[in-house]
């Protein structure tokens, strides 16, 4: 698996790779569970292939990297890394550097990261639905200039507050913070 994803990530590029690759077998993959309660240990070695060749792409990407930082994570209570690890490829192949955080931050600990470290952009990934709430994104700090919030999944609730961006797949995440990111 790992040496198809790398491969794959070299010749077409994280988003096609992404999209043409990895979500069709993620969704098979899925169904198949559904289907027959059978098949977790192949979606994860799949998810551990894909966030190792993922986080190796992105940390030896050897282009030209902004110096304005990218703040990455999903919202508390929520593991699901992948889409995360995704964007982050996706931002290190246009030279965007960026913070993964990890999984499940608190609303307030990101708030501290966001007033330390003044990031240009915030990708935030909710997979389990309907357990993030919008209206909480109101809380993260005001500073000057806002970083730009991205969020991206299906486990929103509510409309996002003004200014927040919505992300529907990864093309849409990386170019929404690649607009904001300049060197």
């Amino acid at each position: 698996c790992a040496s198809i994803i790398n491969e794959s990530l070299h010749d077409i590029g994280v988003i096609p790779t992404w999209n043409e690759l990895l979500l069709p077998i993620l969704k098979s993959i899925g169904e198949m569970w559904e289907l027959r309660q059978c098949g977790i240990e192949v979606e994860h070695i799949l998810s551990t292939a894909i966030q190792s060749e993922f986080s190796r792409f992105a940390y030896e990407t050897t282009t030209k990297t902004s110096r304005a930082t990218v703040v990455l994570g999903s919202m508390s209570g929520d593991s699901h890394q992948l889409p995360v690890w995704a964007v982050g490829a996706g931002l290190a192949e246009r030279g965007i550097r960026f913070v993964h955080l990890g999984s499940g931050m608190p609303l307030e600990s990101l708030g501290d990261v966001i007033a330390r470290t003044g990031p240009r952009a915030v990708f935030l990934w909710s997979q389990i639905k309907d357990a993030s709430n919008c209206d909480d994104l109101a809380q993260l700090p005001s500073l000057r200039p806002n970083p730009r919030i991205v969020i991206g999944g299906p486990g929103w609730v509510n409309e996002p507050p003004r200014g927040v961006h919505v992300a529907n797949d990864l093309k849409t995440a990386v170019a929404l913070i690649s607009e904001v990111v300049s060197d």
